[in-house]
């Protein structure tokens, strides 16, 4: 499940951020990315997982053929 990241201005009211600001997350992740756990951003390390997650998740979407960039060759 894709858990869109809502920081630095990339959404509002009624409005998600782009799918390239979203992680893959499981659905007790997924609350805690949208406020209705408050657990994961009470973490020292909460920054660090973040950055985990969206690296994890753009080299996912780069295998799967989702996420292309120009120039690159086909996996």
């Amino acid at each position: 499940m894709l858990a869109h990241l809502r920081m630095f201005g990339g959404g509002g009211v009624g409005m998600k951020p782009h799918d390239l600001e979203g992680v893959y997350a499981c659905a007790w992740c997924h609350d805690c990315l949208d406020g209705r756990v408050g657990w994961l951003s009470e973490r020292a390390d909460f920054w660090e997982h973040i950055a985990r997650a969206l690296v994890r998740t753009h080299r996912a979407m780069r295998a799967a053929g989702i996420v292309t960039m120009k120039g690159e060759a086909a996996a």
